[in-house]
């Protein structure tokens, strides 16, 4: 093996203005961009974490989590599921307050389990 290098000096120096001269072009129209304020960030939101809530188990605090649903509306929805289990999600609009827009925002949010986690294998109904 020779031990002479791979470059020599000269070329070194000549590779490292090279790639310092590579590295400014590269950064000059980021800069430019910069300086006029042309140039923004762009945060990629992250995906909210997914809530799906059984209208059958799901207590005040938990019924309250869902979009439209204040304290006293989540109280009169387990009031409505005391009287009688939910068999459908559509059946939310029986409960006083609960109007089409609100339904809208709650829809992808809620199914109808089974009232105890026993026996619900057949999946939720929507």
């Amino acid at each position: 093996m020779s031990s002479r290098p791979w470059l020599l000096p000269r070329d070194q120096r000549t590779l490292g203005w090279a790639v310092l001269a590579y590295l400014a072009l590269s950064a000059a129209p980021v800069c430019w961009l910069a300086a006029r304020g042309q140039l923004t960030t762009v945060e990629s939101p992250r995906p909210a974490p997914r809530l799906w809530v059984n209208l059958n188990q799901a207590g005040p605090a938990e019924l309250s989590l869902l979009p439209g649903i204040g304290p006293a509306l989540a109280e009169r929805i387990v009031a409505r599921r005391e009287t009688k289990a939910f068999r459908y999600v559509e059946q939310l609009r029986d409960v006083r307050g609960i109007g089409p827009k609100t339904m809208d925002k709650l829809r992808p949010l809620v199914f109808c389990g089974a009232a105890t986690d026993e026996g619900d294998r057949r999946g939720p109904r929507r």
